[in-house]
């Protein structure tokens, strides 16, 4: 009877252990899905929430803009360098006047 269970052991452990395989795989392919599916369903919210961030941003480099020209070649500047630096002394005039406050 030891021969024929042991005979019997390794195949039936071979059997389980391609079932577990096989079952890790179908976790694994629900879970991709899922990811999929709801990074889909983010997706447009987060382009939305990029849109208005990036509103507010401006909005808040325009009111800190103590020359109106500054704000003018941040946004129309030919050249993405001179955009930068119009930018970054927008960004440094914000800054500053955040600092400033109570």
């Amino acid at each position: 009877m030891n021969e024929t269970m042991t005979a019997s052991a390794p195949s039936a452990m071979d059997e389980l252990a391609a079932a577990l395989c096989e079952f890790a795989d179908q976790v694994a392919n629900a879970f991709r899905q899922l990811v999929e599916r709801i990074a889909e369903a983010i997706a447009p919210i987060l382009k939305q929430l990029g849109k208005w961030i990036e509103k507010i941003y401006d909005a808040m480099l325009n009111a800190a803009a103590d020359n109106p020209r500054h704000w003018h070649l941040y946004k129309h500047a030919k050249k993405a360098r001179t955009r930068k630096k119009y930018r970054r002394r927008l960004e440094r005039a914000l800054l500053a006047k955040l600092r400033d406050l109570p």
